[in-house]
C-alpha cells in the first residue's frame, strides 16, 4: 500500500513574477517548508507506531510517504491533517502548528483519501482533473 501527499503552491522560484520583483518576504516564505515534522511519536496503548519521525516538504514539491502496511503512513497523515493528536514531537503545515493551530491548518489544506484521488486512472489524471474542476 502506498500513500502519497501532494503539495502544490502558487509560489515560483524566479525572482521576478509577472514583471514585478518579489519582496524579501515572498522569497523568505518560499524557503520555509510547507510541511515540517520533527520527532513525531504516536502510540496506541503499548504499540509504538511512530518513533521520532522527521521530514520536511518544501513548497512546490511532490512528496511521497512510502512504507509497508502498518508502518504509520496513515497515522502521520491523520496527525498532519489534525484528525489525530501526536504523543510527542512537532508538526507544522503551511506554517501552522498542528497541535495549537488546528483550525488554521484545516483551512489551508485539502485532503482526499488515496482511492478517491486515483479512482479514474493515475495521479496525473487526478491532479489535472482537480485543476479543471476548480477552474485552475
Amino acid at each position: 500500500m502506498i500513500a502519497a501527499m501532494y503539495t502544490t503552491y502558487a509560489y515560483t522560484t524566479n525572482i521576478e513574477t509577472m514583471g514585478r520583483e518579489r519582496t524579501d518576504m515572498q522569497i523568505a516564505v518560499n524557503q520555509v517548508p510547507a510541511i515540517h515534522v520533527q520527532g513525531l511519536e504516536k502510540s496506541y496503548k503499548k504499540l509504538a507506531v511512530l518513533r521520532g519521525v522527521d521530514f520536511d516538504v518544501m513548497r512546490g514539491s511532490i512528496f511521497a510517504l512510502l512504507g509497508s502496511n502498518g508502518a504509520g503512513k496513515t497515522t502521520v497523515v491523520k496527525i498532519l491533517s489534525t484528525l489525530l493528536k501526536a504523543d510527542a514531537g512537532t508538526a507544522r503545515v503551511n506554517g501552522f502548528d498542528v497541535a495549537r493551530q488546528a483550525a488554521d491548518v484545516r483551512e489551508s489544506i485539502s485532503l482526499t483519501g488515496q482511492f478517491a484521488a486515483v479512482e479514474q486512472g493515475d495521479v496525473r489524471h487526478a491532479l489535472c482533473g482537480a485543476g479543471v474542476q476548480e477552474h485552475l
